[in-house]
């Protein structure tokens, strides 16, 4: 994203009060960051590079998760 980090789009869309259900996919995977992530209230956490399946997998899990808080 040219302009906004996958945080910054995450901490917009919270401070409008916008809830998706969001996977972080990134190539710099760090503890701070992923903590950064799930305190905004990301779903899953992938580093690049992933296969179809784990992101598949992932993809389940948050809607999953997003179904049984509803």
């Amino acid at each position: 994203m040219p302009r906004l980090t996958g945080l910054e789009v995450l901490e917009k869309l919270r401070e409008r009060g916008i809830e998706i259900p969001a996977i972080l996919a990134t190539a710099h995977g760090s503890e701070e960051s992923a903590v950064a992530a799930f305190r905004l209230g990301i779903r899953d956490y992938v580093i690049k590079p992933f296969d179809a399946d784990e992101i598949s997998e992932s993809v389940d899990r948050a809607l999953r998760e997003s179904r049984l808080q509803r």
